[in-house]
Formats: C-alpha cells, structure tokens, sequence
C-alpha cells in the first residue's frame, strides 16, 4: 500500500510467513516508508500506485473502487480541517481492515473501507485538535517540517540530551609550587622513644657550684683577644 519515495523516511519491519513459522524460520522484508511522515505529494501518489496494482496487477477491481472512495472522503476531511485529520482517518481505517477480517457465508471477506465512518473521523479531529494540527495543510511532522522529529501518536517534543559535564583539568601551579617545596622530617611510628639532646654546658656532676667564677677569666680580663682591640702604633 505504500511506495517508497526519495527523501521519505523508511523503517525496517519483521514479518513472519504461515511457511516461516512453521519451520521456526524468521525473515526480515524491505524497509518501507513510515506512512506518518508522508507529505501531501507522497501520500497521493502511494494511494495512486495502490490502486492501479490492486486493480491491474491483481484484477481486484472491487477493492480499488473502494480505495479509491475512501481516498474521497479523506480528501473531503483534509480540504475541511487539514492534512492531519485526513491522514489519521486514512491510516486508521486501512490498519483496521486489514487487523480485522469479517466472515461472510462463512468465508473470509476483506471490509469495506468505502463506508465513511463519522466516529473515525471524530477521533482523527479530536487527536489532531488536541496536537494543535487543525487547519495545516502539510504534514508538519515530515522531513524537514517543524515537527519532523516530533512524536506524532503522542505530539510530544524530543527530550533534549543531557548535556555532559565539563572535565576537571588538574591545576599545574598548584602542582609545581608543592613540588618546590622542602621534604617534611620523617615522623618516628607511634609507641616509639625518640632520644633527647642533653642540655647546653655539658655534664653537671654532684659538686657543680653555679656560683663559682673561674680565675681566669679574671686574670686576662682587659688583655687583647679577650673580646677588646689591641692598640697598634
């Protein structure tokens, strides 16, 4: 139903034949475009290759004669409210024909999306009033749109991404000054004696006197080298 065009979005989908399945076999088809971002263009001509390959290729008439009605009232729908409300009844109805298979005279039958279903399409205004959508005549959510990276089921904005954080760089300076600086003393462990220097004068027996004056210091006081200058003529 749909044609791949140039510069239309595509998404890759599974699909699993009757064949496939039973023998436990699972084939990957051709990407095929994202209906939701199609342009006005692109979605007349996808309905215009559908229908002739329906009728011409697969000679069902009656299911082209039908497509080609509903694609009226899709029309009908854009021309009155915007593309967006057109496209929504348009894709709805498609998925639910082919979702959901009535019988008739106990044989599977195809339903008949010719029939205009007025609750669709009150749900395709309302979805397309509540994301703003009524009256645009292009698809704002298509390459290059304003929304074209916009959630279109939900009309929510992409999160933006967290922006990284800035990377710490070590200061240098800091760095360099530590270097400069002179080794701290080793520190003894915890528990242990570190020996103490003994106190200036040297030992101090028994019989030291703090009193006493040596005669010596009496007997050169005033001679040279004894802290005066010597008087040379």
């Amino acid at each position: 139903m749909a044609r791949e065009g140039p510069g239309l979005p595509v998404t890759k989908q599974t699909k699993t034949d009757k064949t496939a399945a039973e023998k436990g076999l699972r084939y990957h088809g051709f990407p095929v475009p994202d209906e939701w971002r199609q342009t006005f263009i692109d979605w007349t001509l996808n309905h215009a290759c559908a229908r002739k390959t329906l009728g011409i290729k697969y000679k069902y008439k009656t299911l082209a004669e039908w497509l080609l009605i509903h694609k009226s009232h899709c029309d009908r729908l854009m021309k009155r409210h915007g593309f967006m409300v057109g496209l929504r009844y348009d894709i709805w109805i498609r998925n639910n024909a082919f979702a959901f298979r009535p019988e008739s005279g106990g044989e599977e039958s195809f339903s008949d999306i010719s029939i205009f279903k007025q609750d669709t399409a009150d749900d395709a205004y309302g979805e397309a009033k509540d994301f703003d959508e009524i009256g645009v005549r292009c698809n704002p959510y298509a390459i290059g749109g304003p929304r074209c990276k916009w959630d279109v089921h939900t009309g929510a904005k992409p999160v933006p991404a967290a922006p990284a954080p800035p990377k710490q760089v070590a200061n240098q300076n800091s760095d360099r000054g530590k270097a400069n600086l002179p080794p701290k003393p080793p520190t003894a462990p915890a528990g242990s004696q570190v020996p103490t220097r003994p106190a200036k004068g040297g030992y101090k027996g028994n019989q030291f006197d703090p009193n006493y004056i040596d005669p010596r210091s009496i007997r050169n006081a005033g001679q040279p080298g004894d802290g005066q200058l010597a008087k040379y003529r």
